[in-house]
């Protein structure tokens, strides 16, 4: 600290003949630590509100958040601002998808948490896989299949696809490449089973179409 200075200052505001720090109390501590008598500041008008405000996005931005502490802090900066997910992933340079896919893990109930933190579940992609669960116990099951088996990421999206059953069909697709292989035309049918009768009368259709462009 003291070869490398504090190169970030830290931000506060005066409160009658001291200043009150908004942000960067790890980086005052820090310094304290290491000897400094000085650090860089920036004084800046803000009031109660904004010094929360402040202080909730400065903690988000650590780098050593939990997941569930991340969440944790998201959730109290959409409720105590009245933010949308698309404000809070502004605020904090992220995507709104992000912000969104990290509120979910709210949907875990703290004694659940406290069985992930036994099993050392601590993978964000897991713990997703977990909150996405349709009730509490289906989430309790998956974190006890999860400890007993030590199921990997990839192992808990297939298990959970497993538990949703076989999904739709996937539609037909009909496949043209020319000797000369100028270009390749599919054909996407909505239906798993095309017969070669329908695959002719589409191709009609489309030049009819073509012809009337």
């Amino acid at each position: 600290m003291k070869e490398q200075w504090v190169l970030e200052p830290v931000l506060v505001r005066p409160t009658g003949e001291k200043f009150q720090i908004i942000a960067g109390e790890r980086r005052y501590r820090a310094s304290k630590e290491a000897g400094l008598s000085q650090i860089p500041c920036v004084e800046i008008d803000v009031d109660d509100r904004g010094v929360l405000e402040i202080s909730l996005i400065e903690n988000l931005q650590r780098r050593d958040l939990s997941p569930f502490e991340e969440a944790d802090g998201l959730l109290k900066l959409c409720e105590k601002f009245l933010y949308t997910h698309e404000d809070v992933a502004k605020k904090l340079g992220k995507s709104r998808s992000s912000i969104t896919e990290t509120l979910t893990l709210n949907h875990i109930p703290a004694d659940l948490r406290e069985k992930c933190r036994q099993a050392k579940i601590f993978a964000r992609s897991t713990l997703l896989q977990i909150a996405r669960q349709s009730n509490r116990e289906a989430m309790s099951k998956m974190i006890e299949e999860i400890k007993l088996s030590g199921l990997t990421r990839d192992d808990v999206r297939k298990l959970k696809d497993e538990k949703k059953g076989p999904g739709r069909p996937k539609g037909f697709v009909f496949h043209f490449r020319p000797p000369d292989s100028k270009f390749t035309l599919n054909l996407k049918f909505k239906r798993a089973e095309v017969s070669k009768d329908e695959i002719i009368s589409t191709l009609r259709d489309l030049i009819e179409s073509l012809n009337n462009s």
